[in-house]
């Protein structure tokens, strides 16, 4: 059984809504208009948001984002869960029968 492909979700979350002419970072699109950027300080993002950091900044975001990704996958999966009834109960027994030589 392969993974399931979550493709859909690379560009749910997006990481900054601004620009940033200090980097080349690929701050990339919401699809949700949801921004890491949102969810931190002001102070915080300033302080991130530093034209000494250079490219390890863009590093960090990557990092952030895919993070955020795998929280929202996560919890969404287990609002669903609780919604969602299994039609039938888990199957608890042996299949065949044991064979004693």
């Amino acid at each position: 059984m392969s993974a399931p492909d979550l493709s859909c979700f690379d560009e749910i979350i997006g990481l900054y809504n601004g620009d940033c002419p200090c980097y080349d970072c690929d701050f990339g699109a919401s699809a949700s208009g949801l921004y890491i950027s949102d969810l931190l300080e002001p102070k915080l993002i300033d302080s991130l948001l530093n034209c000494d950091q250079g490219a390890s900044i863009c590093d960090l975001m990557e990092i952030v984002r895919e993070l955020a990704i795998r929280n929202f996958i996560s919890d969404a999966n287990a609002l669903l869960m609780k919604q969602a009834k299994l039609k039938r109960s888990n199957f608890k027994g042996g299949i065949g029968r044991s064979v004693v030589d």
